[in-house]
């Protein structure tokens, strides 16, 4: 297959949907050779904060001078960014290489992968011939059934935040989903674990001590952050004083925390990496969608909140910078996600909302949002947008406020082109 044929490939996967457990994995990797057991794993479960956190982590293990593989999804920008080596995607060539490989086991075991099993495949196939000395790899949903969970050499089990989310899935209560997360807890390994709610924290514990696993506890209110703009924060956790990072918003505390205690377990395992490493790759990681600021005037943020939890973190950070301010609004959710609540937290700082639709089956139509949020707040001036660049348009009207968009990440991609395509008319109108 070339490109195109390896893409429409991966399309025809799309209507399996989600499928758990680990029987169809084991079956194709074997048939590929089982790369995946050449390779060393930092493995990343939890609800939100794990693609800071991976970021976090491979900029600092590139800088340290590690070859290092890193898999997250989704993608939001282009189909290769999840799955890259010292910050650099698969190429195509090598998508097509790849997915050929895989669809002719697939055929030959005459077996149904999902899409997500698919392209983890093809990442472990890819980071095994790219020789990468440690992954950082991403959970996709949940930890024990995840695709990803097929790893048997992982050298550190991160859990970052745990809240609710995929109830439909992993449970209506923080225990239930918490011991879906603590799957990803391998024999001996050592695990470090963001400081949760005590019922999450109880199953975590619980299932490190049946794995004879050493438990470190990040505690985000070690971190404090002295210093936060518009464009960067500094701040401090425990020994580490005047860490700068141009990730914004308050959870990075609880990522930087998550992220210096994982460094300090890959130090006792002797990996070399220095403090100036660890401060170089903090300053210098980027993660798009998450609290970033995509324009000055107007001051527009974009951020992936697409749960409670993530909405209340949004409000928080959007009150660490502006106080009481007051927010345009233009949000997106999926269906399938817990928008009342979401909107409940993000609702009375809002000035006024626009809803759209995200890309996706899965995506709740933006009337519906607009009805939800009439409903909330009887009085609120909302309206759907009929497209994102509608709701773009009507966004950078509002000159000297702030305006936030936020919900589903599935967008994300197609915002970056509108607001590429409104800076170039800008540059453009300026010049003539």
């Amino acid at each position: 297959m070339d490109y195109r044929e390896a893409r429409e490939y991966i399309g025809s996967l799309e209507g399996r949907g989600m499928v758990f457990g680990l029987d169809t994995m084991h079956t194709l990797m074997q048939a590929l050779g089982n790369p995946q057991d050449q390779l060393k794993f930092i493995h990343i479960a939890g609800t939100n904060g794990k693609g800071s956190v991976l970021a976090y982590l491979s900029t600092i293990l590139k800088k340290a001078g590690y070859r290092t593989g890193t898999y997250c999804s989704p993608a939001l920008f282009s189909y290769e960014e999840k799955i890259q080596v010292n910050g650099n995607m698969i190429s195509k060539q090598m998508v097509a290489e790849g997915l050929t490989e895989i669809r002719n086991a697939i055929e030959e075991l005459q077996i149904s992968p999902t899409v997500f099993e698919v392209e983890t495949a093809l990442a472990f196939w890819f980071f095994q011939r790219e020789a990468c000395e440690i992954v950082v790899l991403e959970t996709g949903l949940g930890g024990d059934l995840d695709a990803t969970n097929i790893v048997t050499t992982t050298i550190c089990s991160v859990i970052t935040s745990i809240s609710f989310d995929h109830k439909n899935i992993l449970g209506n209560t923080l225990k239930e989903i918490a011991s879906h997360k603590a799957g990803i807890i391998k024999e001996n390994i050592p695990v470090v674990m963001l400081k949760q709610s005590e019922e999450a924290e109880a199953v975590i514990q619980e299932k490190c001590n049946q794995m004879h696993s050493k438990l470190v506890k990040a505690d985000g209110n070690d971190a404090r952050i002295i210093l936060a703009t518009v464009r960067s924060q500094v701040i401090f956790y425990k020994k580490y004083e005047k860490l700068l990072t141009h990730l914004l918003g308050v959870f990075q505390a609880d990522n930087i925390a998550v992220v210096i205690e994982t460094i300090e377990v890959l130090r006792e395992l002797g990996y070399f990496i220095s403090d100036e490493q660890l401060r170089s790759g903090i300053t210098n990681t980027r993660w798009r969608g998450r609290m970033e600021r995509v324009s000055s005037c107007p001051l527009v943020f974009v951020d992936g909140a697409h749960n409670p939890d993530g909405a209340y973190k949004l409000k928080k950070s959007l009150e660490q910078y502006f106080a009481g301010d007051k927010y345009h609004l233009v949000i997106g959710v999926l269906a399938d996600k817990d928008y009342p609540a979401m909107l409940e937290i993000l609702l009375p700082k809002a000035k006024d909302v626009i809803t759209i639709t995200p890309q996706g089956k899965r995506a709740l139509p933006a009337q519906t949002l607009k009805e939800a949020v009439k409903r909330m707040m009887p009085f609120i001036n909302v309206k759907a947008a009929s497209s994102l660049k509608e709701a773009w348009n009507m966004a950078v009207k509002k000159e000297g406020e702030i305006t936030v968009i936020c919900g589903s990440l599935s967008f994300l991609g197609e915002l970056d082109c509108c607001i590429k395509e409104w800076k170039l008319e800008r540059k453009m109108s300026s010049n003539s």
